[in-house]
């Protein structure tokens, strides 16, 4: 496992709550960022196959998840 990539992506996920004056980790956005880490890995290591970008974009679009969110 990629230990260092995984708390890049746990620190992405935290966010501030200021009302409460606390930290949260937000399970979703953590959720969010491994399918889009995935896709891009499909992007960056299946290039010039053909289909690599849709695939990509499947896998998104199954979990629901967009760029901008």
């Amino acid at each position: 496992m990629n230990k260092e990539l995984i708390q890049k992506l746990i620190k992405q996920s935290y966010f501030y709550d200021e009302p409460n004056d606390s930290t949260i980790f937000d399970r979703e956005k953590f959720a969010e960022l491994i399918v889009l880490e995935c896709a891009q890995y499909i992007v960056d290591k299946f290039d010039y196959c053909g289909d690599e970008i849709i695939i990509a974009e499947k896998l998104k679009e199954h979990f629901g998840v967009t760029e901008d969110d």
